[in-house]
């Protein structure tokens, strides 16, 4: 082979070289940069990891605080009415779950486990049933308050719910007032209605106009 047809070969089998298609997994970032995969946050490692029940407050795991058997009563009560219409009435377009663990996808990372959530169905994955936490905020959601829950912590629960930006209201149920207030989210806070603080009368309250309620039945 001449000198100049092995110069050329050598070309060519360079210029292929450069040309190739890249691997998957191979030089996909710029020259230089440092290998980057992402990582499961201290926080969210504990909060799978630590077998008491967990949820995640401002970035950090902690361990969540039980609720007495009439706390649970009032969240079972509401849960029980607003599933049943969900089935066969007025609510067929949402599903409801109770208790369950939601990451409200916010910066600083925030696994709370409202009392009772209400996802419109368009919403709604099925693989969700399965899921822990469920990976996104509800559009509705009611706390029931404790005697244990101050002020702050209210004020703080109220702030992580308003900053998700999928939650459009939120129910508060105070027993020991007792009283129901209905927040819905405005530009820049919460807006509240009328306070239903009669234990007999019948209401309805956004977003779920329609469906009958009276504040007795649920703390009964």
């Amino acid at each position: 082979m001449t000198d100049w047809v092995a110069k050329a070969w050598r070309m060519l089998r360079a210029l292929e070289t450069r040309t190739a298609p890249r691997k998957r997994g191979k030089l996909d970032r710029a020259m230089g940069a440092p290998a980057t995969k992402p990582t499961m946050s201290e926080a969210r490692r504990r909060y799978l990891d630590d077998p008491r029940r967990m949820e995640i407050h401002r970035g950090l795991a902690r361990a969540a605080p039980s609720a007495s058997p009439e706390h649970n009563m009032t969240a079972v009560r509401l849960a029980a009415q607003l599933d049943g219409e969900a089935r066969t009435g007025a609510l067929a377009g949402w599903v409801f779950v109770m208790d369950v663990d939601i990451d409200f996808q916010l910066p600083t990372e925030e696994i709370r486990a409202p009392d009772v959530a209400g996802y419109r169905r368009e919403r709604w994955l099925p693989e969700w049933r399965r899921s822990v936490p469920i990976p996104q905020p509800p559009n509705w959601l009611c706390e029931v308050w404790s005697p244990g829950n101050s002020p702050e912590d209210r004020e703080d629960l109220m702030r992580v719910y308003f900053d998700a930006s999928a939650v459009e209201s939120v129910w508060t149920i105070d027993r020991a007032l007792p009283a129901l207030k209905v927040f819905r989210c405005g530009p820049t806070t919460w807006r509240r209605e009328p306070v239903i603080d009669d234990l007999d009368v019948t209401f309805e309250a956004s977003p779920f106009l329609g469906v009958e309620l009276t504040l007795g039945m649920l703390l009964e």
